[in-house]
């Protein structure tokens, strides 16, 4: 199931394929799982990117916030059963860089530009990439484990 984003500021394709990028990188390092079952696993993650919109004397599109968070959310299974998706789970990279990219991918398929995010999800893992974390759904903002780049 993939949501997409359909309001505020869309950006150029490349700043979410760059934070999608190392969003992977970091993601795929961690082990997921259920929350509090010791060890090194996580029940979410969220990498937020950082990229120049511009020298400041050049009329900025309104809205751009200059950032892309990208999150990762274990969801616990089919109906919340943990044993649907046993941990822990860690996702490859480059499989990581494919299902991220839906969200931008299928949505506003006109060209590169203008591309808004949204999210996805299956019965294990919630995925978000959001270039206006501000505005779309500030509550989706996680906080804790989280790196930036």
């Amino acid at each position: 199931m993939c949501v997409c984003y359909g309001k505020h500021y869309g950006v150029d394709r490349k700043h979410l394929v760059d934070a999608v990028n190392s969003a992977c990188a970091y993601f795929s390092t961690i082990n997921f799982g259920v929350q509090g079952s010791g060890g090194d696993i996580k029940h979410w993650a969220q990498y937020t990117h950082h990229y120049d919109i511009g020298p400041p004397f050049i009329m900025k599109p309104q809205g751009d916030e200059g950032q892309a968070s990208v999150q990762l959310e274990w969801m616990g299974g089919r109906d919340g059963n943990p044993n649907a998706c046993p941990g822990p789970l860690r996702v490859p990279e480059d499989l990581c860089e494919l299902i991220f990219r839906t969200p931008f991918d299928m949505c506003i398929m006109n060209g590169g530009n203008g591309k808004q995010g949204g999210y996805g999800n299956d019965f294990c893992f919630r995925w978000t990439v959001d270039p206006n974390p501000n505005h779309n759904e500030p509550g989706l903002v996680l906080q804790g484990e989280a790196a930036e780049g």
